[in-house]
C-alpha cells in the first residue's frame, strides 16, 4: 500500500470512530458508481473490515450511471478480484 492509501485510510478510520459510524456487526452496502470516490471508499472499507476490531460485514452495490464508456461487466469483475462483493 502506498502513503497516500495510508493517509486516506487513516483519516476514513478517524472519521468512523469519531462519528461511531460503525457498531458491532453491523452489516454495511456501499453504493458505487465506478467513480474514484465511491471506488475509493469500498476499497477504504474492505482494508478497514480485515482490521478493525469492531468485527462488520461490508458488501457493495454498483449504480450504473449509464455513463458512455463504463462498461459494467468489467467493473463488476474488477470488483470482484478485490474482493469486494
Amino acid at each position: 500500500m502506498d502513503q497516500l492509501s495510508d493517509i486516506i485510510r487513516k483519516k476514513v478510520t478517524a472519521a468512523l470512530s469519531d462519528y461511531q459510524m460503525i457498531a458491532e456487526n453491523d452489516r454495511i452496502l456501499c453504493a458505487v458508481s465506478g467513480g474514484k470516490d465511491s471506488t475509493i471508499l469500498a476499497l477504504m472499507l474492505k482494508q478497514i473490515m480485515k482490521k478493525s476490531k469492531v468485527p462488520f460485514t461490508f458488501g457493495a452495490v454498483i449504480l450504473d450511471q449509464k455513463q458512455p464508456g463504463f462498461n459494467l461487466e468489467q467493473y463488476a469483475a474488477w470488483l470482484e478480484l478485490q474482493g469486494i462483493r
